[in-house]
């Protein structure tokens, strides 16, 4: 007996690139005159952007890896859109290398401010820097390369089973990876400062952020949805509620430990954050990325439903951006409204790019066939699939 399978119902979509190429090239022209005026505070605002697209596409990297391990019909359902997220993350990468063109205004280990103490030196030094982030990106790009590639494969032929050992290894290194991403390209932005809760707030900052896209993409494209797609809607409400109380969680145990051992080294991180500007964003966080999302997201109705789903789901990636603005900018000595401003409009320029990539590479791929639950527990009784719910 074989299962029955029935294709998405999303919306066929067609490359276009919209208005976004365009508001690339205009927000990439006041970016350059940014830049030319204040190079210090544009290349420390492009580092937000950067930063925030390459947290995105990474966080497609690491959701899709997870689930080859665990499986799950969810994967299935936002397949297309996790899969697109990884075809822009060569170009988010590229991105992130354009900095090298100008460390030294951003980062202490380039010479940019602060002091590193011996171990700092060794460990970041622009060469070993430079190396280290190579090889990661070759990991990634040969892991987004497979994952595509199996994604096409099973696409076509939905009772295939991908080899667990590949993505299980693949977790472990994306964990690996990004953290030490996250100490070399942000932590290290305050070189006396060190918290190990630290790289977890970042990947929970990427598994948000990549869900919430995952979330608007592929709501955006049902049309008529069944029982089936309703439930799969629910199950990406739930993930979205899930990580963002993860992220939640480990930015409040870091904000407590550091209470608590008040050590003036520690505290300096939360005493930059209490300026005029930054302080109040403090209290927008808590609130819109934490209270409000949490509250909407215990209605079954908000998280089944596509509408209302995509809305929290853009709250959480506004509030995504603004969390990465506020962990990386106050660490910085430049002023923070030329920093600030860079930010938004290197993040436009930057967007423009990513979601024109993200756009294509969404139109062209496959929808994942999702199995017919009258038939799959006959099919799995001959032919196992592990990790079939959540």
């Amino acid at each position: 007996m074989s299962a029955t399978v029935t294709q998405s119902d999303s919306r066929p979509a067609t490359p276009r690139s919209g208005p976004w190429l365009g508001v690339s090239v205009v927000a990439g022209i006041a970016c350059a005159a940014i830049g030319f005026a204040t190079p210090a505070a544009f290349w420390t605002g492009y580092l937000v952007a950067a930063v925030f697209w390459m947290s995105i596409s990474a966080g497609c990297l690491g959701i899709t890896l997870v689930h080859g391990v665990s499986g799950g019909r969810w994967g299935r359902f936002i397949g297309r859109a996790l899969h697109a997220g990884l075809g822009t993350l060569w170009f988010s990468l590229l991105a992130c290398w354009v900095l090298a063109l100008a460390a030294g205004y951003v980062f202490p280990w380039a010479g940019a401010y602060g002091h590193l103490n011996k171990h700092q030196q060794v460990w970041l030094s622009p060469a070993v820097v430079g190396i280290r982030f190579a090889v990661i990106c070759l990991i990634w790009l040969a892991y987004s390369t497979w994952l595509n590639a199996r994604y096409r494969r099973d696409a076509a032929d939905p009772v295939s089973e991908m080899p667990q050992v590949v993505p299980a290894i693949g977790v472990l290194l994306f964990f690996i990876s990004f953290s030490i991403v996250a100490i070399d390209f942000m932590m290290a932005l305050s070189p006396a400062w060190a918290s190990s809760m630290y790289p977890v707030i970042r990947i929970m900052n990427c598994a948000v952020s990549a869900m919430a896209v995952c979330a608007i993409a592929t709501n955006r494209n049902l049309i008529n949805p069944d029982a089936e797609k309703i439930g799969r809607v629910l199950d990406i409400g739930n993930l979205l509620q899930a990580f963002n109380l993860l992220w939640t969680y480990t930015s409040f145990s870091q904000y407590i430990l550091i209470w608590t051992g008040d050590i003036a080294s520690e505290v300096e991180y939360y005493m930059q954050r209490r300026t005029p500007f930054w302080f109040p964003v403090s209290f927008i966080l808590f609130g819109l990325h934490f209270v409000l999302p949490f509250l909407l997201l215990l209605a079954r109705s908000v998280k089944k439903g596509p509408v209302a789903q995509t809305r929290v789901a853009w709250l959480l990636l506004v509030m995504c951006f603004l969390d990465v603005a506020w962990t990386l900018l106050p660490s910085s000595p430049v002023a923070t409204f030329p920093a600030m401003a860079s930010a938004v409009l290197a993040t436009a320029a930057i967007g423009g790019i990513w979601i024109f990539l993200f756009q294509r590479s969404f139109a062209v791929l496959p929808d994942m066939a999702m199995e017919d639950d009258e038939h799959a527990e006959a099919h799995h009784a001959i032919h196992p699939i592990s990790g079939d719910t959540i």
